[in-house]
């Protein structure tokens, strides 16, 4: 028997397992879906049958045209999904068909989607829901929008603002346009400086810092002058240094003396 596609909160894999399993679970007795089946599945929006049996054609088959079937019902089967389990659907269809990432029809609407879905996922997950969204990004690795639009979902999700810095870092470093001036950004930033050095946060704070100088310099400065010793004083006198930005006290702290 065909198992049925199945997406659940139960448990984290749960989509993934299934949408992986079902192209190898086919019944020896069923007759295989063809590429123009799958096409009517499709114009009748009946998403979930149509993932369920992309599988049955062969790899050598899987051409173009099956790609575009593919990606139209990836991403209507998604979108027919409860908020709360699109994270989950999103990792299952990509699990079984990582082909459709391939596809701007099956993209555009993937961001969408999942940055919806992250929204209610991380409010529930918390931090360890973290290493996911970054996954996610994994799948469009160019698509530094993305991840600038991400860091806005994860620094919402979060009290502690630091925690969408990596997020903010990694569009900063694809050149995600307007980053640098954007103000949830700055937010993440400052929250990230006061992390310890040696923290993912802290370091791409000062990717951020590095990259975003002329954007962010008053806020950088502003920051460093505020510190006498600790995590902010280590995530700003190198940059400050580089930027020949060190005020006379600021240098006599980077440099370890105290302040008079």
């Amino acid at each position: 028997m065909k198992r049925k596609l199945l997406v659940s909160m139960v448990g984290i894999f749960a989509a993934s397992t299934a949408l992986a399993d079902s192209k190898d679970s086919k019944d020896s007795k069923a007759k295989p879906y063809t590429l123009g089946d799958l096409k009517t599945l499709v114009a009748q929006k009946a998403y979930e049958e149509a993932v369920e049996h992309l599988g049955d054609l062969a790899p050598s088959e899987r051409n173009a045209e099956w790609l575009d079937v593919a990606a139209t019902a990836a991403a209507g089967f998604v979108a027919q999904l409860p908020v709360e389990q699109m994270v989950y659907g999103i990792e299952g269809v990509e699990r079984a068909y990582p082909q459709v990432l391939t596809s701007a029809k099956y993209t555009k609407q993937r961001g969408e989607l999942g940055l919806r879905g992250y929204a209610r996922f991380l409010d529930r997950a918390g931090g360890g829901g973290l290493e996911q969204a970054m996954r996610f990004l994994d799948g469009e690795p160019a698509n530094a929008g993305l991840a600038l639009s991400m860091g806005k979902v994860v620094l919402r999700a979060f009290s502690s603002k630091y925690a969408a810095a990596p997020f903010f870092g990694r569009a900063v470093a694809g050149k995600a346009p307007g980053a640098c001036k954007d103000e949830d950004l700055k937010t993440a930033l400052v929250s990230a400086l006061g992390l310890p050095s040696d923290y993912d946060g802290a370091a791409a704070a000062r990717s951020i810092a590095d990259a975003c100088w002329s954007e962010q310099k008053k806020t950088i400065i502003d920051e460093a002058a505020k510190a006498d010793s600790g995590y902010v004083v280590a995530n700003t006198c190198e940059i400050l240094k580089a930027k020949k930005a060190l005020t006379a006290r600021q240098a006599r702290i980077c440099a370890g003396e105290k302040d008079d």
